[in-house]
């Protein structure tokens, strides 16, 4: 959503995954993301990334982030602003017999820059890693699709899980994080808050 303000601090994310979950595998990268999205709004009220999630049948997925990643299984592989932080290497996944899955690594010499986050976000990116370190994808997978899960609400209410199958495994569903928040009005004012101050920067930024 503010991929534009928010690169450095997405790259910072995945360059401290990398260093504290090894091997990190990009799937499990991308739930990671998700999770500590999830897991900030739930405790705060707004995410740390602002990345779109989209609706897929192996969960949540950031499209964008996605999409460049995975451009190293191609010869022509485009440039992601992400590869500053980190390196993405195609490889045989051992553990989960997954085939051409990516491996990424911290991008040597680059350091993980705590300064773009507040006391509360370092501490959620140590517990998140922490917590989850030694789960594979699939286990991952699994939470997210849990009975009435986000992921898991939006499925059942659009009736998509047979469109998954004629559409690549995706769909134009994205999660809506706010749904988290419906009985806090103060969590929703956090949420509010920190969003129309994106945009605000977004605008200043455009002139």
């Amino acid at each position: 959503m503010y991929r534009d303000l928010l690169n450095h601090k997405i790259g910072n994310i995945l360059l401290y995954f990398a260093n504290e979950v090894n091997p990190l595998y990009f799937t499990k990268a991308i739930k990671l993301l998700y999770i500590l999205d999830e897991t900030s709004v739930k405790e705060v009220g707004a995410p740390l990334t602002w990345l779109d999630y989209k609706v897929w049948k192996f969960g949540p997925v950031p499209e964008s982030i996605y999409e460049e990643i995975n451009s190293v299984k191609k010869e022509n592989c485009s440039c992601s602003p992400l590869f500053e932080y980190i390196n993405a290497e195609k490889v045989q996944n051992p553990f989960e017999e997954e085939k051409d899955a990516i491996l990424i690594k911290s991008k040597d010499g680059i350091s993980f820059n705590k300064f773009l986050f507040s006391n509360y976000e370092l501490g959620l990116l140590n517990d998140i890693s922490k917590k989850y370190k030694n789960f594979t994808s699939k286990q991952l997978v699994d939470i997210l699709h849990s009975e009435g899960s986000l992921w898991d609400q939006i499925v059942k209410s659009n009736d998509i899980e047979f469109s998954f199958e004629l559409n690549d495994n995706r769909s134009n569903f994205s999660i809506d994080f706010t749904k988290l928040l419906k009985d806090d009005p103060d969590k929703q004012e956090v949420y509010k808050s920190a969003n129309n101050s994106l945009k605000f920067e977004r605008t200043l930024n455009s002139l």
